[in-house]
């Protein structure tokens, strides 16, 4: 499952240089945590930990913090997403329960396939990286790309690609940031006069995004 955390990088001296103290908090979005649609056990206690560290990270004048730059990811996903239940239909039709395992061979037997009426945006697929869902000339197979897609995540030897529950929609109150480090950002941005960097993952229809580089 994903994880849920927050990574800080301290303030250090070398020579007259100063290096700047950098947090980084993955995913600290509502569907990870109780309630939402893909909970993570302990999430509320962590986010109340990474929420008292922006705090205490704030200078008592008001005019600074010891956190220099926050950067923090959201997972952000379509309805349609290849890891959706709502992707894929079997010969009858119906779509996989989540925690489904799709195998590249479940995709070719025909098994699982995607949909028949998917309207893939242009620029979806790298070439480069996937080019077997391409025929001769130059159309798109999406069962094609499928196969070689899942293939890819097998290739390594320890996963099968995997139907999550419905999460992180863009738009949805489960793809908002949780309240208390919420309110913890928005304290710290106010106090030191610097942005939050957000960084959006997930987006690509037709790839999962498990980090953020």
């Amino acid at each position: 499952v994903m994880k849920f955390f927050g990574r800080t990088k301290t303030k250090k001296v070398i020579g007259n240089h100063t290096m700047a103290s950098t947090l980084l908090i993955i995913d600290p979005q509502k569907d990870f945590h109780p309630g939402g649609s893909l909970a993570i056990d302990k999430a509320d206690e962590d986010s109340e930990r990474i929420a008292s560290l922006i705090r205490n990270s704030t200078e008592k004048d008001g005019r600074g913090s010891t956190i220099e730059r926050i950067f923090v990811t959201l997972d952000t996903h379509h309805k349609l997403h290849i890891g959706h239940p709502c992707f894929w239909v079997n010969v009858d039709g119906n779509h996989p329960e989540p925690f489904t395992l799709i195998s590249s061979a479940d995709v070719e037997s025909g098994l699982w396939i995607p949909r028949g009426n998917l309207h893939i945006p242009d620029g979806m697929v790298d070439k480069d990286i996937f080019d077997g869902g391409f025929n001769i000339d130059g159309s798109f197979d999406l069962k094609k790309h499928c196969v070689q897609y899942t293939k890819s995540v097998e290739k390594s030897g320890h996963f099968k690609h995997c139907i999550w529950p419905e999460h992180c929609l863009l738009g949805s109150p489960g793809h908002n940031v949780v309240d208390v480090i919420r309110i913890a950002l928005d304290d710290w941005v106010a106090s030191t006069g610097r942005s939050v960097v957000w960084v959006c993952k997930g987006q690509n229809l037709l790839s999962e995004n498990y980090s953020a580089l």
